[in-house]
């Protein structure tokens, strides 16, 4: 049995739960990238724990307050510092991006400051 990580609405590393559970993202292209690079360690659950809530969690906090307080420099501020995390020589890009574009969407983003997340296929790069 597989089991893997999964990302709650909040961006926060959930429980590993089993490939059947209706949590789990069975995008092929999703379950091929986990499978193939080895992504189903337990280890790597405290890294991904220590991440979230280290780098990510404060971001989210970051452009959520930016977004309230409405000032445009400050929102570019706050979406340019996330993006900068999806830079190829940071840790867990993927995951960075994931968990941002899941606990913010687009279109707040889009109404403040004209932007959006970026394609996927752009992270990293």
């Amino acid at each position: 049995m597989h089991y893997a990580l999964y990302l709650d609405e909040f961006g926060h590393v959930g429980p590993w739960v089993s490939r059947a559970d209706r949590k789990f993202n069975d995008s092929i292209r999703g379950l091929k990238t986990i499978e193939v690079c080895g992504l189903f360690r337990r280890e790597l659950a405290v890294l991904y724990k220590k991440h979230v809530k280290g780098s990510i969690e404060p971001q989210i906090n970051a452009i959520l307050r930016s977004l309230q307080g409405g000032v445009r420099a400050d929102i570019e501020h706050e979406f340019r510092r996330a993006c900068a995390l999806f830079a190829p020589d940071m840790p867990f890009a993927a995951l960075s991006y994931d968990a941002l574009r899941h606990a913010i969407a687009d279109a707040p983003l889009l109404a403040a400051i004209g932007q959006t997340w970026p394609e996927p296929a752009r992270v990293g790069r």
